[in-house]
């Protein structure tokens, strides 16, 4: 290996602007509270994997991240070095706490969700509904017409819609462990 020149040794490639990692901190501790709630909310209130109503609780999820965020930067910017609360570029270890959290348990419920949806499928299409059926104009004089074969979902399609949860889930929890030196707001510095 090389030796670098010493006026590049040591040099910082990629920081963080001063001030940043509060309002950081906090967006990832919102997304940690509302991946637990969410999590909770679908174990009491449970619904098949792909249904319809998943929308709702994705966008009452990203809600709830939005408002607790800005809750989390007024109150730790309000106490920031007061108890055991560190100075607003000192939430380096705070930061990566809560990245290890937000990606384990990214990976843990859609890897969950990967495995319920292949033992739970069930390989039966849309029945055809009753009152519809009823209610359609027959003509005697007409032959009975055939009904369609009902169309099953893919498992694998709707399994690999997890796929995406699990990876950045597995990158955070990889930049968690990885990291940086906390006590610094260089996230990527050349060797000396």
């Amino acid at each position: 290996m090389t030796d670098l020149p010493p006026f590049v040794s040591g040099l910082c490639l990629a920081s963080i602007a001063p001030g940043s990692l509060l309002p950081l901190t906090a967006f990832f501790a919102a997304t940690a509270c509302a991946l637990v709630l969410r999590s909770a909310y679908d174990a009491a209130i449970p619904i098949p994997v792909g249904d319809e109503r998943e929308t709702g609780r994705h966008l009452l999820q990203w809600c709830l991240v939005v408002g607790v965020t800005v809750l989390l930067s007024a109150a730790l910017n309000a106490i920031a070095g007061v108890w055991f609360v560190p100075k607003p570029d000192g939430f380096g270890p705070w930061l990566r706490f809560f990245l290890g959290c937000d990606g384990a348990m990214l990976v843990l419920r859609y890897a969950v969700r990967m495995v319920w949806k292949q033992l739970s499928f069930v390989p039966t299409g849309t029945p055809p509904i009753p009152e519809l059926v009823a209610r359609l104009p027959v003509d005697p004089a007409l032959p009975p017409m055939e009904m369609l074969e009902p169309v099953a979902p893919d498992p694998w399609r709707l399994s690999r819609s997890n796929v995406p949860g699990v990876i950045c889930g597995a990158l955070l929890l990889g930049l968690a462990a990885a990291g940086w030196n906390t006590g610094s707001l260089c996230l990527l510095r050349l060797p000396p």
